[in-house]
């Protein structure tokens, strides 16, 4: 019998096998590598993947010729398939990327999930010990193959600082709660308002006819913002590579929740400032970044940023570089891989 594994997109840009696709336009960062090399390990045990839209086009005989295992990655279509009533699919993992700022409802439907799936994977697993179907996940990552190490980044007095723009407003009106002092969308927009030396880029920002207006902070520094916007970048690396320094801030502040945030700032050799997981050094050595909890203020970190010497930035890209090539960042790297292990 066939194995086939299907992968469950939450977005329909990546069905129709485009998840797979190293020339997709959505492959921003180099974001689609995880699931371009999950593809080849799983072709290389014999088996074949597909994204689960394409399970409504296979023929009658291949679907009877085989056995299914579904993973979600925030896709809903394992409701039709279930409606299906086809014995030989195995509902395995529903993976959870998005903290409940910004997605709370596969957090309110846990119940539901644990009913259907073998393995639930979370940032935080600690926090459901009610059941051993919790996992951790570790965000996957891109391949690394070699620190960006530009000696002469003409930005090495300033810190770079890269988000679309999006409300905490609407995050909170869309998933019908408020998380008050978790989110950190606030504190992100405000360290840059209240720091000159920092460079705001993405997505967003000088659209004031835009839902994600709908913030206060935002609206009453509209033309502050407009005034210093670097405008939108396709790569990251084109401007943290720039860089020294780049200010990396999670959307919420939750338990194991390490985003791509600190790790595109790996790749380009530059030194995160960093503020997200409150164990964040229990999964990254705490000698990679900046730690802005250390400090009483996020002026004093950066300040102390400005004032470092040479050799320790040289020091913090090497300590970098070997955590890269080393068997601990694996855990990221080949986080699918593990995942999609039979």
């Amino acid at each position: 019998m066939n194995k086939i594994f299907l992968i469950d997109p939450e977005y329909e840009n990546f069905f129709n096998n485009e998840l797979f696709n190293p020339l997709s336009k959505f492959n921003r960062d180099n974001t689609l590598d995880p699931y371009i090399r999950l593809k080849s390990y799983i072709e290389s045990l014999g088996y074949s993947i597909f994204t689960a839209d394409q399970f409504f086009k296979f023929d009658n005989q291949i679907i009877n010729d085989s056995q299914f295992y579904y993973t979600s990655i925030g896709g809903s279509l394992y409701k039709k398939l279930i409606d299906l009533k086809i014995c030989n699919i195995s509902f395995c993992n529903y993976i959870i990327f998005e903290p409940p700022i910004v997605n709370n409802r596969p957090y309110l439907n846990l119940d539901k999930l644990l009913e259907v799936f073998d393995h639930i994977y979370v940032h935080n697993p600690d926090q459901y010990n009610y059941s051993n179907k919790f996992k951790k996940l570790y965000w996957p990552q891109p391949d690394f193959t070699a620190v960006y190490c530009n000696d002469n980044r003409i930005m090495n007095n300033r810190v770079a600082l890269i988000n679309s723009k999006h409300s905490p407003i609407i995050h909170k009106l869309y998933n019908f709660k408020f998380y008050g002092d978790l989110e950190l969308y606030s504190y992100r927009l405000r360290c840059f308002l209240d720091n000159e030396l920092i460079d705001l880029y993405g997505s967003k920002w000088d659209d004031i006819l835009n839902i994600h207006s709908l913030w206060f902070l935002y609206l009453i520094n509209y033309f502050k913002i407009k005034k210093r916007y670097g405008g939108k970048v396709f790569n990251k690396s084109d401007v943290y590579n720039l860089y020294n320094f780049v200010l990396c801030i999670e959307n919420q502040s939750i338990n194991g929740y390490i985003t791509e945030k600190i790790f595109d700032s790996f790749f380009s050799g530059s030194i995160p400032i960093y503020l997200g997981a409150p164990d964040v050094s229990k999964y990254i050595p705490s000698d990679l970044y900046i730690d802005i909890r250390k400090f009483d203020s996020i002026h004093s970190a950066i300040q102390h940023c400005m004032l470092m010497p040479d050799y320790e930035i040289i020091n913090y890209r090497n300590r970098i570089k070997d955590y890269l090539q080393s068997k601990h960042f694996d855990k990221y790297k080949f986080s699918l891989n593990r995942i999609f292990t039979l």
